[in-house]
């Protein structure tokens, strides 16, 4: 079954970016640790799920997101609990035929496996990689789909791999081309918006409408609407695109959410994880799947920073200098 490609764009989320937070922007309460017995619930919730061959629901995005659930988690194909689990869905995923699938399908794949090899090392994946590479190709003259938003963000997990490949630096200065056709309707409050703030902040640009688009969402919440009228799935990724945005932002948005977001979730007795107010048992299989593995995630984008890398301004973790591309951090979902 095909997952909108709307609905996956949580891939956006990386930490290659630098972080630009403004002097301002300070005592920004971090989130709270996911508490150990639930993150191993929603994970085990997963495990439980998966089919003999590997995937979930016979679905190459929803594998996807499982996968990335794992990695966010700092779970590796050598781990005790879940190692087997993430190879056999490494394995699914890198047998898909991408000539097969859709155009966003295939740029969610491709940024998939490349965030793969540069966790694990699975140096089989390079040739992977570079056999698929050609798919990036695809020349965009406006950013207003999420294809678009997918080829970016699939452009910059393979770029951050350090794999070699014809024409590298001319598809660099490309896709920072690219950047300045993300433009913003001050009347827009759908999905789209949010979604263009992270791939933009993935790219360490923090656009100056950031606030105020932000606070268009947070009247939404305050009248009871923001998940109205959404199917789970897109409850799931506009309370994941919130997180990150409200994150990547700072400031008295993200201390607003941040004191709200748990409001808007809960997890069941089974493992799995509900967003946006649609009780367990209303949800099929795959939306049980689809929320959890976005929750999980989720939780991660905010607490899995390379510390090495990164000193404490307040209470929030930033880069050593503002403005500094920090090349040897990894992508995280």
């Amino acid at each position: 079954m095909q997952i909108s490609n709307l609905l996956i764009i949580m891939f956006l989320v990386q930490f290659t970016s630098p972080r630009l937070f403004a002097e301002d922007k300070v005592n920004h309460e971090p989130p709270p640790e996911i508490a150990e017995d639930h993150r191993n619930k929603a994970l085990d919730f997963i495990k439980l799920k998966q089919s003999a061959n590997g995937s979930w629901e016979n679905d190459s995005v929803l594998c996807g997101l499982c996968i990335a659930a794992y990695l966010s988690q700092g779970e590796t194909p050598k781990s005790k609990s879940y190692g087997k689990s993430l190879v056999r869905a490494i394995n699914y995923l890198v047998k898909v035929d991408l000539s097969k699938e859709s155009e966003g399908n295939r740029f969610l794949i491709l940024a998939i496996m490349a965030e793969t090899y540069t966790m694990t090392g699975n140096y089989d994946l390079e040739a992977y990689l570079q056999k698929n590479i050609h798919y990036l190709s695809r020349d965009i003259k406006a950013v207003d789909s999420e294809d678009d938003i997918l080829q970016l963000r699939a452009f910059k997990s393979v770029y951050s791999t350090g794999i070699d490949f014809e024409e590298r630096e001319t598809l660099i200065k490309q896709f920072w081309k690219k950047l300045e056709f993300i433009k913003y309707d001050k009347e827009d409050l759908s999905l789209f918006p949010l979604l263009s703030l992270s791939i933009q902040s993935s790219y360490g640009q923090l656009p100056s409408q950031m606030e105020d688009i932000l606070k268009r969402y947070f009247t939404e919440l305050e009248n009871k609407v923001f998940f109205k009228e959404l199917s789970a799935k897109q409850k799931a990724v506009k309370y994941y695109a919130m997180n990150f945005s409200s994150f990547y932002c700072g400031g008295s948005e993200w201390k607003k959410w941040n004191a709200l977001r748990e409001s808007y979730k809960c997890q069941a007795e089974d493992g799995s994880i509900g967003i946006g107010g649609k009780s367990e048992q209303d949800l099929t299989s795959e939306e049980k799947l689809f929320q959890t593995a976005i929750s999980t995630i989720s939780e991660a984008t905010m607490r899995m920073w390379p510390r090495q890398y990164f000193r404490s301004r307040g209470n929030h973790n930033t880069p050593k200098k503002e403005g500094e591309a920090i090349e040897e951090t990894i992508d995280i979902f």
